[in-house]
């Protein structure tokens, strides 16, 4: 009388493609998500430069050398927060860390009520 199944061999094989596909596809899940990550720290990156400027047009009066064509000033993520355009805490998306509400924003007075707004996040590295 013969037995039906599968011998040791051909479990094995199929453990071993099981775990090979699984390899490729963890690689490329991990790949998306870092992917997915960088992404979402530039999209904040740019919507904290936007309301900067937001900030900016409301509150010219407070702001030294605003009017000044060619001039640099700051403002602080801690400004935003207590203009209410940002809710804190603000949470780096790549290591889920909290950002420092006395990161800077540079402003660069381009002249005409134009601004260049850089968020100098050089310690929050994506």
């Amino acid at each position: 009388m013969k037995k039906k199944g599968f011998t040791i061999i051909e479990l094995i094989a199929v453990i071993l493609l099981l775990g090979i596909i699984a390899a490729i596809s963890a690689s490329s899940v991990i790949n998306y998500v870092n992917q997915s990550r960088e992404e979402a720290f530039l999209k904040m990156v740019n919507n904290i430069e936007y309301l900067s400027k937001l900030y900016i047009s409301s509150n010219k009066d407070i702001i030294p050398n605003i009017n000044d064509e060619g001039t640099e000033t700051f403002i602080t993520l801690q400004d935003l927060v207590n203009a209410g355009l940002i809710k804190e805490p603000i949470i780096n998306p790549i290591d889920q860390s909290t950002i420092d509400l006395e990161t800077e924003v540079l402003i660069y007075v381009l002249g005409g009520n134009r601004y260049h707004v850089v968020l100098d996040y050089g310690d929050i590295t994506p």
